[in-house]
C-alpha cells in the first residue's frame, strides 16, 4: 500500500518537484536550508492535500483501512 500511495504522491508533486529543482540550480547566494526545507515541506503537503480532491478519497480509503486494522491489535 505504500508503494501504491508513494506513486499516487510523486505524480502530483512531479511537475512541482522539477521547479523547485530548477529554481535551486540558478540560486546564487545563501539560504536558510532548515527553513526553506520546511517551507517545501509545507507546499508539498498542500498541494497533496489540496490537488483537485484528486488525493483525497484515495488517501481517505488508506486512512480507513488504516484505522480498521490498527484497532485490531
Amino acid at each position: 500500500m505504500t508503494k501504491i500511495a508513494n506513486r499516487k504522491v510523486t505524480k502530483v508533486l512531479e511537475p512541482h518537484i522539477i521547479d523547485k529543482k530548477k529554481n535551486f540550480e540558478n540560486y546564487e547566494g545563501y539560504t536558510h536550508v532548515k527553513e526553506c526545507e520546511k517551507n517545501i515541506m509545507s507546499e508539498f503537503k498542500n498541494i497533496v492535500e489540496n490537488k483537485d480532491g484528486n488525493l483525497t478519497p484515495f488517501l481517505d480509503d488508506i486512512l480507513s483501512v488504516v484505522n480498521k486494522y490498527d484497532s485490531e491489535d
